[in-house]
């Protein structure tokens, strides 16, 4: 993934809708409780009013626990869609899966076979607190139970619901989304399907809150667990949306200390920590790339994901405000020089280790792997090894950490390439040919 782009492993609608989290199972209680029935009613066409040329039929699957499942064709009935069921998933906690039949199968003889592998940390290092104020997270939020040093793992965790994005897109009608919805919730056991009810709706981006939830809640993830995988070469695939019960509940900032990384192999999300994290420190994630100045933020997460950003950096004063605005705009101008080879800086790598110091002063965790690479190239460029070597092994290091979701991984193949042979490297003394 290119420099600038956010999250291949992103987050979807409210965290990035516009494309481009005892906590483990918490209790449904309140106003939550008689909100949710699904797995008391019947849910099929009748119930929800469609008209019985809606699309809603049973294929038979040779999958375990799915030998018949309930399908619906797209609105152009071009594609067709699967809710599929596998209650044992993950110790139990189960995971309802809309999406092809053809992906269905894989995902079955796949990531879904491995029933023994532990999918989840049960030990994980925060806890959910509700009643917040103050928070884009509407009153709730992931804390950490102990000192968490950088590059940790802090939790590992399955989805209840996977969720193919194509269906949002290719089923026009969201009662006919939601007569294949509705039956994949009620297939899961009850615990999880309460912990869904549980996750917060957002803004209003659906009528039904179910659906409002699917979307504000979910992670896209893209690739596919096997070569085969249908779509995994087309650039126009959007991937598919993963729910979580726990990482789904982890807020927003604009300057992040959590990451996450998807798994194909276990199917499920790993978050690290981008920096070490002190005791009751709120977890946070970026929903999109915040390397912005504070206006155009503010302005992509109003119009975009429908909150008011209230992370420490955007409650700051005007002064502290306007200085990191100052940080922001001269990290994209440093980054424009270095990184057009027709230009010559007079002074490249004190250029390069300025922005480092800017990224760092900025909190930029998430994208230290670019400027250190950046430098690294600027040292190697003028013939000094050893520099570069020293800032391509950091690079790497910050880049295993994101994972893909900082569009860095480019720069890290890049640094790879330097530490196996910095002066056979592209990059060498190309500053002074």
């Amino acid at each position: 993934m290119r420099a600038g782009q956010i999250l291949k492993v992103s987050v979807c609608a409210a965290k990035v809708f516009a494309s481009e989290p005892s906590s483990w199972h918490p209790t449904v209680s309140g106003d939550h409780a008689d909100e949710f029935a699904i797995g008391e009613q019947d849910i099929g066409e009748q119930v929800l009013g469609l008209a019985p040329d809606s699309g809603l039929h049973t294929l038979k699957l040779s999958l375990p626990y799915n030998e018949e499942v309930n399908c619906m064709w797209s609105t152009n009935h071009t594609a067709q869609y699967c809710a599929c069921t596998h209650p044992e998933f993950d110790h139990g906690k189960g995971i309802s899966i809309l999406t092809t039949p053809a992906r269905a199968e894989i995902l079955f003889a796949t990531s879904l076979s491995t029933m023994k592998d532990d999918h989840t940390v049960r030990d994980p290092l925060f806890r959910t607190v509700f009643g917040l104020s103050g928070v884009a997270g509407h009153g709730r939020g992931l804390f950490a139970t102990s000192h968490i040093s950088a590059g940790s793992l802090i939790t590992q965790e399955a989805p209840i619901m996977l969720v193919d994005h194509n269906f949002f897109r290719d089923v026009e009608s969201e009662d006919a989304q939601l007569a294949l919805l509705l039956p994949a919730l009620e297939k899961l056991p009850k615990t999880t399907r309460q912990t869904f009810e549980e996750l917060h709706a957002g803004s209003k981006l659906s009528r039904d809150s179910r659906v409002s939830k699917t979307w504000t809640n979910s992670y896209s993830i893209s690739g596919g667990p096997r070569k085969d995988w249908p779509g995994l070469d087309s650039e126009d695939d959007p991937g598919m949306m993963a729910v979580h019960a726990n990482i789904s509940k982890i807020n927003h900032s604009c300057r992040s200390n959590v990451a996450s990384q998807w798994d194909w192999e276990s199917l499920s999300h790993k978050t690290y920590a981008l920096r070490d994290i002190a005791v009751d420190e709120e977890l946070t994630m970026n929903y999109f790339d915040t390397r912005q100045t504070s206006k155009d933020r503010r302005e992509y997460v109003e119009n975009s994901l429908g909150f008011k950003c209230k992370c420490k950096l955007c409650k700051a004063e005007n002064k502290t405000i306007d200085l990191s605005d100052d940080r922001i705009n001269e990290i994209h101008l440093l980054e424009s020089h270095l990184e057009d080879l027709q230009i010559a800086p007079a002074d490249p790598t004190g250029m390069a280790e300025l922005l480092v110091s800017l990224y760092e002063q900025e909190g930029l965790h998430l994208y230290m792997s670019k400027a250190y690479a950046l430098a690294a190239l600027e040292w190697n460029g003028v013939g000094n090894e050893f520099q570069a070597r020293s800032w391509a092994y950091k690079s790497v290091g910050a880049g295993l950490i994101v994972g893909e979701t900082a569009g860095v991984e480019d720069y890290v193949e890049d640094m790879q390439e330097l530490l196996d042979g910095a002066r056979t490297h592209w990059s060498w003394k190309h500053r002074v040919r």
